[in-house]
């Protein structure tokens, strides 16, 4: 497509569409809500000038409000199963942090759960001879009980075994996952900071 006058309603949609959903930065990252809107912006004010100025008969852009860009469901960078591997197998289980990283990507792996319901769990969440997890606390209030694969329980039950005790600030501590500086239980924040940092590590582009 190269005349103006080719550009529909429905292309203008199909790339809206592809900025939201699909478009990624160089760092690999979603585009940003400024830049969204930015885009629109760009859009609402070129057509109707091209109108104007008599290059196009009509201006195919039907958006006359500005969308509210901060209603739109973003989904999270999910990695591929490739990837994910990646990021496991450069993690080394022989140093406390690295073990204890290991154990807690290999359950967010194994079961799907999210970051707030990882610091959520307390020793007493975990059953090895089930190879069960109870997630009490989780966005809909309600627990839940979900299989753990065979990594994660191997990797957890070795960092329980070896590391945890050494880390933890005192035998009251419930928390499953504890801080190696702290020995208390994990922040959101801090987990986020660590996928990040091994997502780095195995030289991965997504942040």
């Amino acid at each position: 497509m190269s005349e103006l006058s080719e550009i529909t309603r429905e292309r203008v949609g199909v790339y809206l569409s592809y900025l939201v959903d699909e478009y990624r930065t160089a760092k690999g990252t979603p585009i940003s809500v400024s830049h969204l809107r930015a885009h629109h912006l760009c859009m609402k004010d070129f057509f109707p000038w091209l109108e104007r100025e008599g290059r196009i008969l009509r201006s195919p852009y039907g958006l006359r409000e500005m969308p509210d860009w901060r209603l739109l469901a973003r989904l999270p960078v999910v990695l591929s199963s490739e990837e994910a591997v990646r990021v496991l197998e450069a993690m080394s289980p022989s140093t406390s942090q690295g073990l204890r990283d290991r154990a807690m990507l290999e359950m967010l792996y194994s079961t799907g759960m999210c970051k707030g319901e990882l610091v959520a769990l307390n020793v007493a969440d975990f059953s090895f001879e089930r190879q069960e997890l109870v997630i009490v606390k989780s966005k809909s209030r309600k627990g839940r009980v979900v299989p753990v694969g065979e990594y994660a329980r191997h990797f957890t039950e070795a960092y329980l075994k070896a590391v945890r005790p050494w880390l933890a600030k005192s035998d009251e501590e419930k928390a499953l996952f504890v801080s190696v500086h702290s020995g208390r239980r994990l922040a959101v924040r801090t987990v986020g900071q660590i996928m990040k940092e091994r997502r780095r590590r195995a030289a991965l582009a997504r942040s």
